[in-house]
């Protein structure tokens, strides 16, 4: 009966945590996975870069790559990794430069404003960095001045995956 009440106990706290600690407030659903054998050490300090390269097609539908920034550190985080030992950066590069265009920018071109906004907000308030590729930026034709201003500019995404991963980040690549 004990055990069955502690596993009971388990269980309720574990979905409360998952719940109810969001760093990324209303973007990164997680669910919880009690009896998962593999999980990140809470003491550990991790560098991870997420390579971001693909759009939705619907204009109007959230970046799901750019959600999965935010499910990675909210994840962690109630599964008590501190936010202070993630340190997470977004790589931009191909078709997903779009989302990283203001408002202004997005609503001109697709008549609508960006579906990322506030998630790319959201996370630049988590401190996840985000870097955009210039080289992808221009070919689709857009300028600094266009670019979201929780983004930074770099060379290309090749510069900043090679700087990066130097620095001894780990990438995580859905691409």
């Amino acid at each position: 009966m004990k055990r069955v009440l502690a596993s009971l106990l388990i269980v309720t706290a574990n979905y409360c945590i998952a719940q109810n600690i969001k760093v990324v407030k209303n973007y990164g659903d997680t669910f919880p996975v009690e009896d998962a054998e593999l999980r990140l050490d809470k003491n550990t300090h991790y560098k991870v870069i997420f390579d971001i390269a693909k759009s939705p097609d619907e204009k109007d539908q959230l970046n799901s790559s750019i959600n999965t920034i935010a499910r990675f550190i909210n994840m962690h985080v109630a599964q008590g990794v501190p936010l202070e030992n993630l340190e997470v950066v977004a790589v931009v590069h191909g078709g997903a430069v779009k989302d990283y265009t203001t408002n202004e920018v997005y609503l001109a071109k697709y008549g609508m404003k960006n579906p990322n906004t506030s998630l790319i907000a959201a996370l630049k308030e988590a401190g996840a960095k985000t870097y955009v590729c210039g080289q992808s930026f221009a070919y689709h034709g857009y300028t600094k001045d266009q670019l979201s201003e929780h983004a930074v500019l770099a060379l290309s995404a090749m510069t900043a995956l090679v700087y990066f991963q130097k620095e001894g980040y780990q990438i995580i690549n859905f691409n």
